[in-house]
């Protein structure tokens, strides 16, 4: 039998079914699954997010500038605060490689989405957090032209270690950061060589 005890938060939080956010008709939102629907009625803005596989959902809602790319059958994005499409389009792309190089040696992405939301600077004392299906970025970690690849990669690599894979007992959080810091090698090795993965372990970014 299934013993709730030893499950996570976020298992134990976990769903299918839809997110409806109603929000101004300037804003735009993030969260778990596929956006389905956008629609405007009494000044304001209705999006529909469909999740069909059991994950806790989070949001994120603001007057974004979004970025969205497919790759295979999921939907990789950006929403930056301010207004610069084609950074939020790089970080994006950036984004994707990140995910398609840990694929190859963790198996297929178990999310059918994957984000980043950008968080006004200084707001908290993070860099960055993991939702299942998004990160929730500092503006800070954003500044890089090229994409913050060491942080995207990490975050992304929750959804394999800690969010589908987890532990349990004092070395747990030990054991899921350090896998989640091995996604980022991976990445940083597949998308911009060995010499940067090297220089990743030696010195970080």
């Amino acid at each position: 039998p299934d013993d709730i005890s030893v499950r996570s938060i976020s298992q134990r939080m976990s769903a299918t079914g839809t997110t409806v956010i109603h929000m101004p008709t300037d804003w735009t939102s993030l969260s778990e699954g596929r956006l389905v629907g956008r629609t405007t009625e009494g000044g304001g803005a209705i999006e529909t997010w469909r999740l069909d596989v059991p994950l806790a959902r989070g949001f994120a809602a603001g007057p974004y500038d979004a970025a969205r790319q497919r790759i295979g059958d999921r939907d990789v994005s950006v929403y930056l605060l301010s207004s610069k499409k084609a950074t939020a389009e790089r970080q994006a792309e950036v984004l994707g490689l990140a995910i398609e190089a840990m694929e190859k040696r963790f198996g297929a992405f178990p999310f059918p989405s994957y984000g980043i939301a950008e968080v006004p600077r200084k707001r908290f004392d993070w860099y960055a957090a993991s939702q299942q299906g998004f990160i929730l970025a500092d503006a800070r970690s954003l500044r890089v032209p090229d994409g913050n690849l060491p942080l995207f990669a990490h975050e992304a690599a929750h959804a394999w270690w800690g969010s589908t894979v987890g532990g349990h007992g004092p070395g747990a959080i030990l054991c899921t950061e350090s896998l989640a810091q091995y996604g980022a090698v991976v990445a940083i090795e597949a998308v911009r060589g060995v010499d940067a993965a090297t220089e990743f372990l030696e010195f970080s970014a």
